[in-house]
């Protein structure tokens, strides 16, 4: 009794660690490429005009260099504010909203590329504004179209608790975005996998079965 009641500890200790983790979406190995995110990532609902795209350095319609052997953590996907990728850009700007199941406190963290146009970024708790950012683009240093060195945000801080992230654009399909980390304890954390903590705990009870038995 004594260690089933310790592996039940261990594993809603296990639960809440990941729990507290600050989720990164990193956008990566999408397909079929150039697909809208909608309600891919568990917790988190994309409305407006975010796709997934990998780069075309990778074969596919990101208009932007990856993988980046100066930035190990950026990958060959990432998020474009578009209206249709597929088609030619209508110039007009663009918004992108994620909801956030639960919320999250204190900062949002990001890296974006872009040189055509600049965008903001608006945190909101339901209706109510909670904090703007502005100042985002565009770049001088880019290639031909959007592709530019990444940047990153650094962390926007705020006070707090957000369930909404705004996006807008000054542009169509102008706006780059990667490994965008909600919240500000242990950021680089993953979203939550329901399915690896079933196992965990799967196997927590499986052996707190044998040790009954055995005693």
């Amino acid at each position: 009794m004594r260690l089933t009641k310790t592996l039940i500890a261990s594993a809603l200790a296990l639960l809440a660690a990941q729990s507290q983790a600050a989720p990164t979406l990193t956008f990566e190995v999408v397909e079929p490429d150039a697909s809208q995110v909608d309600n891919f990532y568990s917790g988190f609902q994309f409305s407006g005009t975010g796709w997934f795209v990998n780069s075309q350095a990778a074969g596919g319609f990101g208009d932007f260099n990856a993988p980046d052997p100066d930035l190990p953590g950026i990958g060959i996907g990432a998020l474009l504010i578009a209206k249709n990728p597929l088609e030619p850009s209508t110039g007009q700007s663009q918004v992108l909203e994620i909801a956030v199941d639960g919320g999250f406190a204190s900062a949002l963290d990001f890296w974006w590329t872009g040189g055509r146009a600049s965008f903001t970024v608006t945190l909101y708790k339901n209706n109510e504004l909670i904090k703007s950012f502005d100042g985002f683009g565009p770049q001088t240093t880019c290639d031909a179209g959007v592709s530019c060195k990444w940047a990153h945000s650094d962390a926007l801080t705020f006070e707090g608790t957000a369930n909404r992230v705004v996006f807008t654009a000054a542009g169509d399909a102008t706006t780059l975005l990667d490994n965008i980390t909600f919240g500000s304890r242990d950021p680089g954390g993953n979203v939550p996998e329901p399915a690896s903590l079933g196992l965990t705990l799967a196997a927590l009870s499986a052996l707190a079965l044998m040790r009954r038995r055995k005693a």
